[in-house]
Parts: C-alpha cells; structure tokens; sequence
C-alpha cells in the first residue's frame, strides 16, 4: 500500500473499494505519511499529507495555509527526540490555577449512561457555543456526530499529558499520533480512530488554518522544551492549546460546551483546562448494559465481561475526581440519569449549576417523557439469568 509513498514503482496502483487509488485515498496516504514519518524522511511524509489534504479539501479556501502548517509540523515532530524526560516538578504537581476568559461545560458519560439528555437539555438554553458537529457516519454510532476527540482520543491532549504525569516522558511517536488523528484528521485505524479522524476533518472544514495553527504552535513550543522540560512548563503548552482550540469555536459567547470531551473514567485530563465545570452521568447498570447492546456498533459484550467493565469505569471515575485539584473537583458533580430525567427540581438544579444566572431556555431538543423511556428497558432485554449476573455483582449501583 505504501510502495509508490516510499519510492518503490514495483507494486502496481490498486483501488480500493470506493474506487479511490492508494495514490489518491486520503486514508491510504496518512498511513503512508506515517510509514515515512517513522523512517525520518519529513519531506516525502509532508508530501503525502499535502496530497490528502488536497484531495479532501482542495476547495478550501484555506488550503495553503493549513498546508503550510502540516508541512512545519511534520519537520518539527521528525527533529523531535523518541523521548523527551519530564521533570515532576513542584509547580506541576500543584498546576495552575489561573482564571480563563471562557467557561467549559463538559458533559462525561461512561458509555452509553444517557449523558445525551443533559446535553440536549443544556443546548436549550441561550448564550452556549457548541462545538461543530461532525457529519453522520454509518460505521460510527448514532449520536456521537457532536462528540469531542482531541483530548481523550488515542494519542489526545489529555493522553499527552496524562503521560508525562505518569511515566514522565513526551514520545514522539504519541505526538505524531496527534497530528495524524487530531490535526489531519486522516488516516484513523479501527472505530475509535475512524471518530477521532471525523471530527477533526470536520473541524479543519469549519475552521482551516485557525485550526492548525494553533496546532503548529503546541508543537512548536513542545520542540522547546529540551532538557529543561518540566511538567509545569508542559501543562503550560497544554493548557494553551486547550484554551485556544475552545476560544477558536466560542464565536460571540462566553461559554463553550463539550459533548464527552472526555467520559467519566478520564476526568485528570480535565486538569489542562480552566474556569469549567463538568457533570458525569451514572445511570444503573442493567439499563447502560441493555442499552449498549441494542445500539451500540461495537457492542461484543457478555453480561460477565460487563461487569469488570462497568466496576472499572466506576471506580476510574472516582480516582479521577481524586487526581483534581481542589479547585478543579469543586466542578465536577456527578449526575443520576434517572432522577435527571424523572425529577423536575432535581434537573433544574444541575443546570443552574452548570449554567450560573440569567440563562434563559430557548429551545425544546430535551424532551424527559421520551428520555424517561429508557429506564428500566432492560426488563424486555434482558433474560433473568443476564439480569442476576450484573445485579449480582454491581447491584450497588442500580437505580431502578
């Protein structure tokens, strides 16, 4: 697949089943891209990249630009070190705290928990950004068009620094990772990077070289870093990005609202942001487990398997609301689907939480009679046998 990318005029061009070529597929010449970024060779790699970007978007009229950015990437990330050793320094440890211009909402589900009802209950209301959404996609589940990727999908800004918090190390190879599924948007193997890739093609649509040159200049000050890199100085550039990348799609408001930027289990990679709040919605076990089985795309669960599965994300949730700063976790409220959904005081009191004064509901996209239909679902789609074997185990956290 990659011969003609690398030089090699042995193989012959072959089209896939889009009828698009190796030569022309967009998909096909990240991949190449990658295969030549990791052999060092930045002006080919760059070229490739150049050529699925101008067979996505040669219309663009923002196509030089952001060229030009992927071409200054590309031979930032080929001079960058495999490993770059970061230093766990006090400031670091502590983070800021420094007040941002905008506010962040982040609603967290944990898979397949109802965290859309909360979202579509707070898009009702007035003086809300929403992040762009992504067109449909029939290989990706329905509903996840205005999901945000660029924090905790593979090779995210919140993967990034989780990283260096953990194993205090930058990889080149991670940092490619987010050029490859978080810039170019190209390029994605298997479903989660397929999502990763579309939203970030969608927003390089929407907002060209705003986009990418935010981008263009993480990388530029993560090239920087050199011996002296610390996790302070890293969380610096994080941080950075993250409020750029929200302020560039804010338009005229002061608020901004993510759609799973990150789900429950990944609220440390909430500590690169500033001035948010973020609910993550639980909802009972049996139900997300039904849920998931009729809809989900990927679903390949067992009720056994489950069960780990749910526990994990649970207890991975609590350990992230651990990791936050005190500041940080006085922003995170957790958030019963059903009661969200059935109690009227209930709800509103998370959305003046989240929302502050004078915000005004203008829209009627939540509608908690239909989202009421799905409690309890699981009494038609699971068996007794199914039922017992999750209730057995994480009983404790059923709700219905």
């Amino acid at each position: 697949a990659y011969s003609r990318l690398s030089g090699d005029q042995s193989d012959q061009q072959r089209p896939d089943a889009s009828g698009l070529s190796t030569e022309t597929d967009p998909d096909w010449l990240i991949l190449g891209a990658s295969v030549l970024f990791s052999r060092g060779d930045s002006i080919a790699a760059a070229a490739a990249v150049e050529n699925s970007l101008r067979t996505r978007l040669h219309e663009h009229t923002d196509v030089d630009p952001m060229i030009a950015d992927f071409s200054d990437i590309v031979a930032m990330l080929v001079e960058f070190p495999a490993t770059i050793e970061i230093a766990a320094d006090s400031q670091g440890a502590a983070l800021r705290e420094d007040s941002a211009r905008l506010r962040k909402i982040f609603v967290c589900g944990n898979g397949w928990t109802g965290s859309g009802a909360l979202y579509d209950a707070l898009a009702d209301y007035d003086g809300l950004a929403e992040m762009p959404a992504a067109p449909g996609d029939s290989f990706l589940n329905e509903g996840t068009e205005s999901e945000v990727m660029f924090v905790e999908g593979p090779g995210g800004l919140g993967h990034i620094w989780r990283t260096a918090r953990q194993e205090n190390v930058v990889r080149r190879s991670d940092l490619w990772e987010l050029f490859r599924c978080h810039v170019v948007g190209a390029g994605g193997v298997g479903y989660v990077e397929r999502k990763c890739a579309r939203a970030a093609s969608n927003l390089l649509t929407v907002a060209g070289s705003r986009y990418t040159g935010i981008f263009r200049g993480m990388f530029k000050q993560m090239n920087a870093l050199g011996e002296e890199a610390s996790l302070s100085r890293l969380h610096s550039i994080l941080n950075t990005a993250a409020e750029s990348l929200t302020e560039a799609f804010a338009g005229e408001s002061d608020c901004v609202l993510f759609n799973n930027a990150v789900f429950g289990r990944n609220l440390d990679m909430l500590q690169i942001f500033q001035n948010f709040n973020a609910a993550v919605v639980v909802r009972d076990p049996l139900d997300t487990y039904a849920d998931r089985r009729a809809h989900d795309l990927k679903h390949w669960m067992t009720p056994a398997r489950f069960v780990p599965f749910y526990r994990s994300s649970r207890q991975a949730t609590e350990r992230g609301l651990a990791s936050l700063t005190a500041n940080q976790a006085g922003s995170v409220r957790i958030v019963e689907f059903e009661r969200f959904v059935r109690e009227q005081e209930y709800r509103q009191s998370v959305l003046d939480w989240l929302l502050g004064d004078g915000a005004r509901r203008v829209g009627s996209r939540f509608a908690p009679q239909q989202s009421a239909m799905n409690i309890g679902m699981h009494r038609k789609r699971l068996s007794g046998d199914e039922c017992a074997t999750i209730d057995r185990e994480i009983g404790h956290w059923r709700r219905n």
